[in-house]
């Protein structure tokens, strides 16, 4: 008899989730509690202009193993265009322009070779790109080194200036963590670049969807789940979870249902998921009053139409600003 198994949320990681366990033969259940799929990932149609929106640009890369894996099981694999070759312009104030150009070599000599040529580093930047080398191999050596440690502190801690902080390292930082480097953890990063140095060329190189979010994965993992028997609900927020002798049973929707399953799955943020865990459950463990004095970290993206084309560029990371991206939607949906 299959496994019975609820996911709390129905964005891009509960969606995932419950397509993989839908293809091993589990009966599935997604509970959204918003009336739209999606998540912090999902696209509306604007009213006035008829075109669609993301709630914010998602820049994919070659190193996302199981994002990857999860567009290709639901067949939307083909939506992301990928680049042959790592390659990101870079514009500043007073024209200021330079290109990151990774040459079709082996890893890691297709990074080195367009980190050597990005014109916003320094020569001494560029030399002092072999630290990174030798802290990514110690991060591999010993992974949990980096639990207590911010992208800034690492990063002064291998030698790399303010410079190249600012022109690259913390570019690249905020568009893969979506945090701010002075408090976002270096161990995720450090695995983001490891596995675009070390493992393969095509590791490195980045990805836009050519079209909106939600049409990129929503509609494609529902009728995936359905399909192998499974079920997926909007406008059915959980309440609180059900707990018997310190293990899950199910779920109280806010409606008064009560669904019963083997496993629950949270895929909704943790400070959502403390708010369904009983009182003395959320109290009596450590992890849980650590979740409760996370803070949020907003992302905010501005939309512009313009009359005429004003770029020829797909994306641009931007220097010495407060927006770290520009992202010309009409080349992305076009080209």
């Amino acid at each position: 008899m299959s496994a019975k198994v609820i996911v709390i949320g129905g964005g891009f990681a509960g969606l995932s989730a419950a397509a993989a366990l839908s293809e091993r033969g589990c009966q599935v259940t997604v509970l959204e509690g918003r009336q739209v799929l999606g998540g912090r990932a999902y696209s509306f149609t604007d009213p006035k202009m008829g075109d669609s929106v993301d709630n914010g640009q998602h820049l994919f890369m070659g190193c996302y193993h199981e994002t990857i894996r999860f567009l290709l099981r639901i067949g939307t694999l083909k939506l992301l265009k990928f680049q042959n070759n790592l390659s990101i312009d870079f514009v500043g104030g007073e024209g200021r322009t330079a290109k990151l150009r990774c040459w079709p070599l082996p890893a890691p000599w297709h990074l080195v070779s367009g980190l050597l040529g990005l014109s916003t580093l320094s020569w001494g930047d560029r030399v002092r790109l072999i630290y990174m080398h030798l802290a990514l191999r110690e991060y591999q050596r010993n992974k949990a080194s980096l639990d207590d440690t911010t992208v800034t502190e690492w990063l002064r801690r291998w030698k790399q200036s303010d410079r190249a902080r600012r022109h690259l390292w913390d570019l690249i930082a905020i568009a893969t963590l979506n945090e701010d480097p002075d408090r976002a953890v270096a161990g995720p990063f450090a695995e983001v670049l490891c596995r675009a140095f070390f493992e393969g060329r095509q590791e490195s190189q980045l990805g836009l969807s050519t079209v909106g979010l939600s049409d990129l994965y929503v509609k494609a993992a529902q009728d995936f789940i359905t399909r192998r028997g499974g079920e997926v609900r909007v406008k059915s927020p959980v309440d609180r979870l059900d707990i018997e002798n310190g293990r899950v049973t199910g779920v109280h929707l806010r409606d008064g249902q009560d669904l019963h399953a083997d496993w629950v799955i949270s895929a909704v943020p943790s400070i959502a998921l403390t708010k369904l865990l009983p009182k003395a459950v959320a109290e009596s463990h450590a992890i849980f009053q650590r979740i409760k004095g996370l803070t949020a970290a907003p992302i905010i993206s501005i939309h512009l139409w313009f009359d005429r084309a004003i770029s020829r560029k797909k994306l641009a990371g931007l220097l010495d600003t407060h927006i770290q991206w520009f992202f010309n939607k009409s080349k992305i949906y076009t080209d």
